[in-house]
């Protein structure tokens, strides 16, 4: 899930702007989008005037526009460029140790959303996997995974934005091997 931080990171923000989706507790790019959808502009919000609902209208149909039909995936890698190179740099070592990290973390998320990864990936989700089937397709949606529902959606792009973190954390310094 890609925070109101990271786009106010890559794109700029007013603070009046960002301060508006804090206190009205829109810190992600999905309940962002999900209350424009649902409102259509943004006065109803505490502090929100005619400038800064401009503004916000604005920054969620450029987001609209980022993500075309691939949804939050796509907009992640515009985000994160050095997902790809992080993943060419992990180790033998630390693709282990990450496939170790995202099976003990899907034991965290629901049964539903596990049986669905457990599925899609014949069983046994790792690494490499989650690089090759989810990661590096820019067109993939969580929706299309057999199971998978809005509740379990929402529940699944975070395990995949963890995915996505980590495997940054692990390969940033790496040396290619």
């Amino acid at each position: 899930m890609i925070s109101i931080d990271e786009i106010n990171k890559s794109i700029g923000m007013s603070a009046r702007a960002l301060n508006i989706c804090m206190i009205n507790d829109l810190k992600d790019v999905d309940s962002l989008l999900s209350y424009y959808h649902k409102n259509g502009d943004f006065l109803d919000l505490t502090n929100c005037g005619i400038k800064s609902n401009l503004e916000l209208k604005i920054l969620c149909e450029h987001l609209k526009s980022q993500m075309g039909s691939n949804g939050t995936e796509s907009l992640r890698s515009k985000v994160n460029p050095k997902l790809k190179g992080a993943y060419e740099n992990l180790s033998k070592d630390s693709r282990k140790k990450l496939s170790n990290i995202l099976r003990h973390e899907i034991t965290k998320i629901s049964l539903r959303s596990r049986n669905s990864f457990f599925r899609f990936f014949d069983g046994e989700v790792n690494v490499d996997q989650l690089y090759s089937k989810i990661l590096s397709n820019p067109t993939f949606d969580p929706l299309s995974m057999e199971g998978v529902g809005r509740r379990s959606e929402k529940e699944i792009k975070e395990f995949i934005t963890l995915a996505s973190d980590l495997i940054i954390e692990y390969g940033g310094d790496e040396p290619s091997q």
